[in-house]
């Protein structure tokens, strides 16, 4: 059995497509290039899942491989954003959640900024045991974009 995780989930606009998120994430498909910036509180840690979503459409999983200090955003970042955040290193995509399937799972709604969740084996266990079942994880091979925004 694994150790208990969370997951650090961070919103990508979906009606937006020059929204900043959605800039930033084409720009680390295209350059395969896997890292995100922390929660407000940092409170991500090394083995936990990190999860891009998509509201009512998907949920893009990967694994926080590292964290570095904020001194490491990826360096075509230019946002104003607060300058304590750790960045998180993450690991290729490792699995993707259709929305009709996440809410089955009855999997936590999408907050307007990146938060990561707290017991979520009591508080969501069928979407724990659903991720802890992809132990260990695999590589996707297939992000399934278009024109680099993810549709």
């Amino acid at each position: 059995m694994t150790a208990p995780f969370e997951i650090t989930f961070t919103p990508i606009s979906v009606s937006k497509k020059n929204h900043i998120s959605v800039i930033y994430y084409n720009e680390l498909i295209s350059k395969n290039i896997w890292r995100w910036s922390d929660g407000q509180y940092n409170k991500s840690k090394i083995g936990d899942y990190f999860a891009f979503y998509f509201h009512k459409n998907k949920i893009i999983f990967h694994k926080i491989l590292d964290i570095k200090g904020p001194e490491n955003k990826y360096s075509n970042w230019s946002y104003n954003d607060d300058k304590s955040r750790d960045i998180l290193i993450l690991s290729q995509p490792l699995h993707e959640v259709k929305w009709n399937e996440w809410e089955l799972l009855n999997g936590p709604q999408s907050r307007m900024s990146t938060y990561t969740t707290t017991n979520l084996k009591n508080k969501r266990p069928l979407v724990y045991n659903y991720l802890e079942s992809m132990q260990p994880p695999q590589q996707l091979h297939n992000t399934n974009t278009t024109n680099n925004y993810v549709i």
